[in-house]
């Protein structure tokens, strides 16, 4: 039951290196809590994760609000595990709104609800925007393999995604019922959604353009029933 608002946190990673594992620097990491509010703060140079929503063998987080923060120069290219930034984490949460960020210049991946392990529920991502990732998902989630309920309800729309190299602008994998709505991507390699098994995924009124190479605009993959597309507009198509 806190708020944390108007801070800056400033890992300085061009002048700290970590080394060992247990010395790369997280913005702030939630661990079984609920109602926590993390808005109008700053979050840069950090060597791992902006903002962490539970994390290993932690009760999941309840109703958590991350609005209108700026996060940028997260993950770093010398990392021993390349590619593990993240501008927001949500690993074990329920009732999560992601609103209203701008959130660049990412090696890793931008929003990351969800890992190998736990499930997420009830997430919106929405009105973020969201660029320079360094060939790595603007919002991707993932969960789960035996995941088989359709209790997830994850929305993600009204995002401004740009440039994301190398990765989909939106990646989603075993998730149950999820609502990819009125984005705007751009220099993407698009939408791609995986392995939803009988629960239905929904991608409509989406604008993606400039697809990079190798890419798609929307790509469908792997044990997938129930997926609606309706109304995506898809231009310029490298791949």
């Amino acid at each position: 039951n806190w708020t944390m608002e108007g801070i800056t946190v400033d890992g300085n990673y061009t002048a700290y290196a970590p080394t060992t594992l247990l010395q790369y620097p997280w913005g702030i990491r939630l661990e079984s809590s609920t109602n926590i509010t993390i808005r109008n703060n700053v979050f840069k140079q950090i060597w791992r994760i902006g903002i962490c929503v539970g994390h290993l063998s932690a009760t999941e987080c309840k109703d958590i609000v991350i609005d209108n923060n700026v996060i940028y120069d997260i993950g770093r290219s010398t990392d021993p595990t390349v590619g593990f930034g993240n501008g927001v984490a949500i690993l074990s949460a329920s009732n999560v709104k992601v609103t209203n960020n701008w959130i660049y210049n990412i090696t890793g991946n931008t929003c990351e609800p969800g890992n190998s392990t736990y499930i997420c529920s009830d997430i919106e991502i929405a009105f973020n925007k969201i660029t320079d990732c360094n060939n790595c998902a603007g919002v991707i989630l993932y969960q789960a393999t035996d995941f088989t309920s359709d209790r997830n309800n994850i929305n993600i729309h009204n995002n401004t995604i740009k440039v994301t190299g190398t990765a989909p602008g939106i990646r989603c994998e075993q998730f149950g019922y999820t609502y990819i709505r009125d984005n705007y991507l751009e220099q993407t390699q698009g939408i791609l959604v995986k392995r939803y098994k009988a629960n239905k995924a929904f991608i409509e009124g989406n604008e993606i353009l400039q697809v990079t190479t190798g890419g798609y605009g929307i790509r469908i993959q792997d044990g997938i029933a129930g997926v609606v597309i309706d109304r995506n507009r898809i231009r310029n198509i490298v791949g």
